[in-house]
């Protein structure tokens, strides 16, 4: 499960439910989130592995 919430709001910015999310799939939909809204002026991940990170910061 991936859920991207801006805290400010509270607002669910995104919800996905699947077997199983790969990091390649989660830096897709961040990509997709992130062309829609633009960026964020922070990110905070609760859980993941850090190559997700380091993908994401790339």
């Amino acid at each position: 499960m991936l859920n991207i919430i801006d805290e400010y709001t509270r607002k669910a910015l995104m919800i996905r439910v699947d077997r199983s999310l790969v990091s390649l799939d989660e830096v897709k939909m961040l990509t997709d989130l992130l062309i829609m809204r633009g960026p964020p002026n922070f990110i905070q991940s609760d859980d993941g592995p850090e190559s997700l990170a380091e993908r994401v910061r790339d």
